[in-house]
């Protein structure tokens, strides 16, 4: 919401700087009209915010001493930071850290984990709706990861590709923690 006030606010001092009316150039009451319509429209939004859903805290109890966390927040109109943890019993078993990141008009989903060395980045090649797929044919497993939304407290994340010859899927579905 900040980020939405900030754009209106830099939309508003630009247009009243290369507002002519201001200046003492004539000006017709058309002209003033239609640009007082186009300063009032909101700021576009990234092509990241049709993503939105993943925002927030999601749980998959795997077991009765097997727990896994997701978290994401949004840090910057182009940019979701995520991690990903599991808890068996006490002790972290697993951890990675994941940005969704707009550069252009692409959007890439980079996990970090110990067991690569470094990043790695998915392209999102498919959304409809609430249902989203990245892309890394040349990674070694995963080459697939999705996620699709299940109404407001469901998450389904899945991840797939060749291991071995054969091809794998294995599903996370997660749970929506309240607030």
């Amino acid at each position: 919401m900040k980020n939405l006030f900030f754009l209106f606010l830099l939309s508003s001092i630009a247009y009243s700087c290369s507002n002519p009316a201001g200046s003492g150039a004539n000006t017709t009451s058309a002209d003033s009209t239609q640009k007082d319509t186009a300063a009032a429209q909101p700021a576009p939004t990234s092509k990241l915010e049709s993503l939105s859903w993943f925002i927030g805290r999601w749980t998959q109890v795997e077991g009765p001493d097997l727990v896994s966390y997701e978290a994401w927040e949004r840090s910057s109109p182009t940019l979701y930071r995520g991690k990903s943890w599991t808890l068996y019993h006490t002790d972290t078993v697993h951890v990675e850290t994941i940005d969704l990141l707009q550069e252009g008009e692409d959007i890439y989903y980079i996990p970090t984990v110990p067991e690569n060395n470094g990043p790695v980045r998915f392209k999102m090649t498919q959304t409809q709706g609430k249902s989203v797929i990245f892309e890394n044919p040349e990674h070694d497993f995963p080459q697939t990861i999705s996620y699709e939304a299940k109404g407001d407290t469901m998450l389904l994340a899945k991840i797939s590709g060749a291991r071995e010859g054969k091809v794998v899927t294995k599903e996370f579905p997660l749970k929506r923690v309240p607030n």
